[in-house]
């Protein structure tokens, strides 16, 4: 007898597996022109890609939060307890609002080094959260480029064009985080 809770989490696996493989394109992508993000950071944001959603399995009201609590829970032997909470607070602000140090007291906590990494990791996953809404984009590689004003990502698909507007409406942490508009483009191959 087919069960709708096993859909259900099939398709919230299959979508926070397809957001880390997006989260790894434009993390190599963004590396060769943005010199902050260090190869170091890579297994952060995929981890915290794997785990973004994971809070649902609590509630689907302020999951982001839940997620960050369920994670900083987790054994995780790859990382230390620092790394994981890196990886616990960019899973949080996949979504919703910002990095704040006046509201949240947990992202206070972090030392600065812990901060940046978390800003620049979440402004990378609210973008790969993006890219794959409606949960049917075929993205095949991406290409990011400094234009000077404004920084250009061109994502590659085969077949029909992506639906832009969720990665769209996702970039503005991104645009705050490092003081440049974010144009997004389609290349279909």
């Amino acid at each position: 007898m087919h069960n709708p809770e096993n859909h259900k989490y099939s398709d919230k696996q299959r979508h926070m597996n397809q957001v880390c493989t997006y989260a790894l394109m434009l993390f190599d992508a963004v590396k060769n022109v943005i010199p902050d993000y260090i190869p170091d950071d890579r297994p952060l944001l995929q981890a915290a890609a794997l785990f973004h959603d994971i809070g649902y399995s609590v509630s689907r009201t302020s999951h982001h939060k839940h997620s960050l609590d369920i994670i900083l829970k987790m054994h995780l032997p790859d990382f230390d307890e620092e790394a994981k909470k890196v990886i616990a607070h960019t899973a949080r602000y996949h979504r919703s609002s910002f990095p704040d140090e006046t509201k949240h007291k947990r992202y206070a906590a972090l030392n600065a080094t812990q901060k940046a990494r978390v800003k620049r990791l979440a402004a990378l996953l609210r973008i790969a959260d993006g890219l794959d809404k409606p949960e049917k984009n075929l993205i095949t590689g991406m290409e990011f480029y400094d234009n000077g004003n404004f920084y250009t990502l061109v994502v590659r698909t085969v077949g029909f064009a992506p639906k832009l507007k969720m990665a769209g409406t996702k970039k503005d942490f991104f645009e705050y985080l490092f003081s440049k508009p974010l144009k997004i483009e389609c290349k279909r191959l």
